[in-house]
């Protein structure tokens, strides 16, 4: 039997396995938001413009969490593994990850943040509390990876 708080989720958000230099660590991220917010855009835009190449799909729309001790995990969703939405012309194939990746932070795309410095919320997931960071829409993969670099640099309070 699974203890409660570890079985798998499903979350609709896009998870997306980050390289933020060319050869540090890499770092799996989820972006949050309504539909339409940008989600799958900001994610295409990561992979396809990764100066190193080192950046992947993990899922789009949908992602499974899971908890594996003290951090959480992300993976695709069978069915969609390797496809990403592109607005008004439908699924197609991009860079993937088929491994199980651990999430470094979450990005809440919504488009009601108001602060100009903000701080993460924090959301329960699997029972574990993530760092969830607003990001004012339209967001860019270099906000992304610069944000990335001051989280696990420890620039920014968590």
């Amino acid at each position: 039997m699974t203890p409660p708080g570890d079985a798998p989720v499903r979350v609709h958000a896009t998870g997306v396995l980050v390289a933020v230099d060319r050869n540090g660590p890499l770092c799996g991220i989820l972006l949050k938001g309504p539909s339409g917010v940008g989600k799958s855009a900001l994610a295409l835009d990561l992979v396809q413009n990764c100066p190193w190449r080192r950046t992947a799909l993990i899922s789009d729309d949908i992602v499974e969490i899971y908890r594996d001790g003290d951090a959480l995990h992300a993976r695709t969703v069978s069915g969609i593994r390797g496809l990403i939405e592109v607005r008004g012309f439908g699924p197609t194939p991009t860079k993937s990850c088929d491994a199980d990746v651990p999430i470094t932070v979450c990005f809440d795309l919504s488009e009601t943040h108001k602060d100009r410095i903000a701080a993460p919320d924090k959301e329960r997931i699997c029972g574990i509390d993530i760092d969830v960071w607003p990001l004012a829409m339209p967001g860019n993969a270099g906000q992304i990876r610069a944000v990335l670099r001051a989280v696990i640099s420890g620039q920014m309070a968590r």
